[in-house]
């Protein structure tokens, strides 16, 4: 069953795309196989929502594969959804692209002529010259279907914020009161061009690197460690072992002159005594013993 139905669908297909066609003007581009597919599914999708008398959502998708692959047949629907939705304003615009690209295409001039008879008498019309080629909007929602030197567009009654657009985000926005009936002819030149940036100026920075200890090199990491002072720890400690060190040295020298010890006294006295007379060798004679005591 899948096989039928995947044949009926393209050949549908094949018939949307044919029927879509290649652009009538010369000067339009040639769309390509990928735009021309995008337009049939936006055309058979528009087709289905008019169906569905959901004519706006219709308009948009004939409007869409206008876009992708230019056709008298897809601009002339989205006129009908148009009108149908109760949008003339937008449906007169696009009659007169319409009246423009395709004036010896009889079906789409038919609608043209039937939509701006109604718009005349109940719309104002806008003529507007660009220089350059421009775009523009109403109150947030576009107008034109492409940038181009001059737009015909129409207006509801009322007041409406024109929005119109350049290359290089330029824009001008101006207010406009329209009117039933009122046709008003606009020239509008576009903003200068913004002055190109300044050229960017790249400025090489040397890096700050520590000097060099007696023993490690500037690209040594651990050179920093090593040159770095001592922390107020150390300090401290160092301190305190002088301190110490100076009052021993003091308490010693004091005690060395209080005591001066055995060696000091004799180093002292040594110098004081007589020297000793040298002993004989020759033998002492005795003294005679004592009577009584034994020879």
């Amino acid at each position: 069953m899948k096989g039928p139905r995947l044949i009926a669908k393209g050949i549908a297909l094949a018939a949307l795309v044919s029927s879509v066609g290649l652009p009538v003007r010369a000067d339009e581009p040639t769309p390509s196989v990928q735009e021309i597919r995008s337009a049939a599914q936006e055309y058979d999708a528009g087709r289905r929502a008019f169906g569905d008398k959901d004519y706006d959502g219709a308009a948009a998708h004939f409007e869409n594969a206008f876009h992708d692959a230019p056709s008298a047949e897809a601009l002339r629907n989205a006129i009908r959804a148009r009108r149908k939705a109760g949008q003339l304003a937008r449906a007169a615009t696009l009659a007169e692209v319409a009246s423009l690209r395709y004036p010896k295409d009889a079906p789409t001039s038919v609608v043209v002529r039937e939509t701006l008879a109604e718009s005349t008498s109940k719309l104002h019309k806008v003529t507007l010259s660009c220089s350059p080629e421009c775009s523009v909007a109403s109150d947030g929602r576009a107008i034109s279907l492409t940038d181009a030197a001059q737009t015909i567009f129409f207006l509801e009654p009322g007041n409406h914020d024109l929005v119109v657009s350049w290359s290089n985000d330029r824009t001008k926005v101006q207010k406009f009161s329209a009117r039933a009936g009122g046709h008003d002819e606009m020239a509008m030149e576009a903003p200068p061009l913004p002055p190109p940036p300044a050229p960017t100026v790249a400025v090489a920075v040397a890096p700050v690197l520590p000097p060099a200890g007696p023993t490690a090199s500037p690209a040594d990491p651990l050179a920093d460690t090593r040159t770095k002072p001592l922390g107020p720890a150390v300090f401290i400690v160092a301190a305190a072992v002088t301190a110490g060190g100076v009052a021993f040295t003091i308490w010693s020298g004091i005690n060395a002159e209080n005591d001066p010890g055995t060696s000091a006294v004799k180093m002292q006295c040594a110098g004081m005594t007589r020297p000793a007379s040298r002993r004989s060798f020759a033998p002492t004679s005795r003294s005679a013993p004592r009577a009584g005591q034994p020879s």
